[in-house]
């Protein structure tokens, strides 16, 4: 056989352009797939870190203002670390006079009262989050007596 009448085969030595340009192609859509999904991971976290800080900062509030009584106190305003705390509030039920054991009138008046908290930043003065909330509030009417509720003078502590 001649062999310049039989073609020429050559072995192919490496990869070609064609197959490093889609290889490119794939790992650059599998890139931007990952990242996509790195960006996105990265702002729910950034949301999650905000709804955590607002609950803590709402329970903190919850346990400070349970101890008002809005009755006395029925709007107010207090710097808290890194907000500012202020609240209205109004009667949502009658002020009913409270009873004894044995059914006379106690020393005290009671009523729900609704209260409209919102908690702003401190440091750029917007509005954080915003809640509502139903608390008892209280109104001493008679003075203390020296007898208990059954009638011994002296006898037990006062209601």
């Amino acid at each position: 056989m001649n062999r310049a009448a039989a073609p020429y085969k050559t072995k192919q030595a490496g990869i070609s352009l064609l197959e490093v340009l889609a290889a490119l192609v794939i790992l650059s859509i599998g890139a931007s797939v990952a990242f996509t999904w790195f960006g996105q991971s990265i702002t729910a976290m950034g949301r999650l870190k905000d709804e955590e800080a607002s609950l803590l900062a709402r329970n903190e509030v919850l346990e400070y203002l349970r101890a008002i009584n809005p009755v006395e106190q029925p709007a107010g305003e207090i710097e808290m670390p890194g907000y500012r705390l202020s609240w209205t509030s109004r009667p949502i039920r009658d002020v009913v006079r409270t009873l004894t054991t044995l059914g006379t009138p106690s020393r005290y008046e009671v009523s729900l009262h609704e209260l409209d908290v919102q908690l702003i930043h401190s440091t750029d003065n917007t509005p954080w989050t915003h809640f509502q909330l139903q608390l008892a509030g209280y109104r001493l009417v008679a003075p203390s007596s020296a007898s208990s509720i059954f009638g011994t003078p002296g006898a037990g502590t006062s209601p």
